[in-house]
């Protein structure tokens, strides 16, 4: 059967739903790794899932805080993706995936998977943004 690595950002609710997933492949005899850094390896315990970390972010982008906090969650996300642009291709390696399912919101998972030769495809955790001018983003407070 096959090896399937998941990336993602590190957050719970995109965890759970790749958690979902590799759940179902694995009862059907796949083996399933979560594949990030070291703030991703509590959610690959909690879903069941194998682990390969690379150096990245000890800690998942931080949420909310007005501007101030949009930009921090700017860098921080960049720093994430970054981590998965670099460290990721070895990772997939160590992780002898066969095929990669890569969340939509971490543009370096399909960047690492292209790098280390990997088959891909991307998942869609997380819902549509209302794209109304008048309407913030959930994620900025204000």
């Amino acid at each position: 059967m096959a090896r399937i690595a998941f990336l993602m950002p590190a957050y719970r609710s995109h965890a759970a739903v790749h958690g979902a997933l590799a759940a179902e492949l694995s009862a059907r005899g796949h083996e399933a790794i979560f594949v990030g850094p070291p703030s991703l390896a509590p959610h690959a315990r909690r879903e069941g899932a194998g682990f390969q970390p690379f150096p990245g972010p000890a800690d998942a982008a931080r949420i909310g805080g007005g501007l101030p906090g949009f930009v921090r969650l700017l860098r921080d996300t960049a720093r994430a993706t970054r981590a998965h642009a670099t460290g990721g291709p070895q990772a997939l390696g160590r992780a002898r995936a066969d095929i990669a399912v890569v969340d939509e919101m971490e543009p370096g998972g399909s960047l690492a998977a292209e790098a280390a030769g990997v088959p891909r495809v991307t998942l869609a955790a997380s819902l549509p943004l209302r794209r109304d001018p008048g309407v913030p983003p959930p994620y900025v407070g204000w």
